[in-house]
């Protein structure tokens, strides 16, 4: 799937004139070996690119839900906070 994807966006650019680019991988279930994949369809289609990956962690729903209402209770400009 990504190897079709890289290649599909590879020809696009191509087609509008675009020969270097930068390109920000999200693609978790694609580690190892991504951005290796990416680079060789890359240099294949003849084009230059810069790639990175997102590297971010990712939090629940439920920890950031828990994590506001400890800050809304406890600022003192929160109509409901005990000062």
């Amino acid at each position: 799937m990504l190897r079709a994807a890289v290649d599909w966006q590879c020809q696009l650019m191509l087609k509008s004139g675009v020969t270097a680019f930068y390109d920000c991988l999200e693609a978790p279930n694609f580690l190892p070996g991504c951005l290796e994949l990416e680079a060789e369809l890359v240099a294949r289609h003849g084009q230059r690119a810069i790639l990175s990956f997102e590297a971010t962690q990712r939090v629940s729903l439920l920890t950031v839900c828990s994590a506001c209402k400890k800050i809304s209770t406890s600022h003192p400009n929160t109509p409901n906070s005990q000062v």
